[in-house]
């Protein structure tokens, strides 16, 4: 349902019928939170099993992906691999248990928001030739420019567990690996 924004004069009589059509928008906004469409919070991850065993890569990053809008974990694991999330904006993502993943990598991203997120067991997954880290920070190209990530807060999370791995960056993986936030 489509809503009509009303400009009201001073002195306008209310009726019942404008009132009832901005209740009808409210509760249409409302919906549309729900269903996961841009705005709203939806708890869960749509399509993930958040059991900490499933492996629930591609359901993150379908949710992660999108602009404008919270995405609440509802406190469950979500195992995943590599998550890239490229060129969003105005996203909350709170009371998410990222899982035994290698790293997500946040790619010319505006305006996120973690709130008390955990990431746990960071680690290579058996794949040698990976950074682990919480969260890596990296630039996008657009028209032959960098457009860098800006905004990124992160509020009451806790990065615990995050491994080492000795098999990246050309002998020095104390650069690439072991972190919880890489600029």
């Amino acid at each position: 349902m489509g809503y009509t924004k009303q400009n009201f004069i001073d002195g306008q009589t209310l009726t019942a019928a404008k009132l009832n059509h901005m209740e009808a928008g409210i509760a249409a906004a409302w919906d549309m939170a729900g269903s996961g469409t841009g705005g709203g919070a939806v708890t869960g991850i749509p399509g993930a099993a958040g059991d900490g065993e499933t492996d629930d890569t591609e359901a993150l990053t379908a949710a992660l992906s999108q602009s404008n809008c919270v995405v609440d974990g509802g406190n469950k694991k979500y195992k995943y691999f590599e998550i890239i999330v490229n060129n969003v904006e105005d996203l909350e993502v709170r009371n998410v248990i990222f899982w035994k993943g290698a790293n997500m990598v946040l790619e010319g991203c505006k305006n996120i928001r973690f709130v008390n997120c955990t990431w746990e067991g960071i680690n290579p997954n058996g794949v040698n030739k990976i950074w682990t880290c919480g969260i890596r920070l990296r630039g996008r190209m657009e028209n032959g420019e960098s457009i860098w990530c800006e905004n990124i807060w992160i509020e009451g999370c806790i990065f615990q567990n995050v491994w080492y791995n000795p098999y990246v960056n050309n002998g020095r993986p104390q650069d690439v690996s072991d972190a919880a936030i890489l600029p």
